[in-house]
């Protein structure tokens, strides 16, 4: 019975192709190789790596694998369960869902299966076109969170820097608060785009939902083919002050925030 389990895992892939491991903040990174969304300023853009591994590992993977997302290898899920039972002895690991958008990956209810098994705690990072009621109830039970990423409420604007309508996302995030989910907003500071006011309509929407919703900005960072340019401090703290003013817990990712202690990579092997 277990031999025909392990063999039926041995067979279903799933989308994640690269795991790292933060030691110091007890967390693990599944990136997920697809997205239904077309971000313009996508920070994939600038490697299909961890950007919180140092030179020399982003090199080395670089070298041994190359950069290319279409041509890198995704995992079994038996070969995931492999990889993440490395971790299962440290307590209250968060595991990150991320990349890449986890909800298109059809697998996803078996990946929160074996994080549940080895009692690692899932935060979902998730553009929230996708979710569904089956996905935030698992994540409700597991005690994780989700994480909502909004770029704006405008539909055009949404709708030329993704490629998606906004409509659904709305929707999932309304769902998110009524079933009680763990949930934080994270939005994009990118000047010239998204800006104060654009964060304002953001945060307002939030607080018409439920003003205990948390947000977080991050500072857009610089891709190839985009114009813009990372925001001054000055710029995220006046986006700052605006949304604290309808919210009651904003904070702010500023550029080159660091991440404490070593990253290590966990998948792909860097030793053949």
């Amino acid at each position: 019975m277990v031999k025909n389990k392990v063999k039926e895992l041995s067979k279903i892939t799933t989308s994640i192709y690269h795991i790292t491991f933060h030691s110091e903040i007890r967390s693990v990174y599944l990136f997920f190789k697809n997205c239904n969304f077309r971000c313009v300023g996508c920070i994939r853009k600038l490697s299909s790596w961890d950007l919180h591994l140092d030179n020399e590992l982003l090199s080395a993977l670089e070298k041994m694998y190359g950069n290319n997302l279409d041509s890198l290898k995704t995992l079994t899920l038996h070969e995931l369960e492999s990889v993440l039972s490395k971790i299962a002895s440290y307590e209250r690991v968060e595991a990150i869902l991320g990349g890449g958008e986890p909800t298109v990956d059809p697998t996803l209810p078996e990946v929160l299966s074996i994080l549940n098994k080895l009692s690692l705690v899932p935060r979902l990072l998730t553009n929230g076109f996708s979710l569904t009621k089956e996905i935030i109830s698992l994540i409700k039970r597991m005690n994780g969170s989700i994480v909502i990423s909004i770029k704006t409420v405008d539909k055009y604007l949404h709708k030329v820097y993704t490629g998606a309508d906004i409509d659904p996302i709305l929707r999932n995030l309304n769902l998110c608060n009524e079933l009680g989910v763990d949930l934080m907003v994270e939005t994009i500071y990118i000047p010239g785009l998204i800006e104060s006011r654009e964060i304002e309509e953001i945060a307002s929407l939030i607080s018409s939902i439920n003003p205990e919703i948390p947000m977080r900005i991050d500072a857009y960072i610089p891709v190839p083919r985009a114009k813009w340019k990372s925001p001054s401090r000055e710029q995220l703290d006046e986006a700052l002050a605006v949304a604290k003013s309808l919210l009651k817990t904003v904070r702010v990712l500023y550029p080159q925030s660091k991440v404490k202690g070593r990253v290590e990579v966990l998948w792909p092997p860097l030793k053949k």
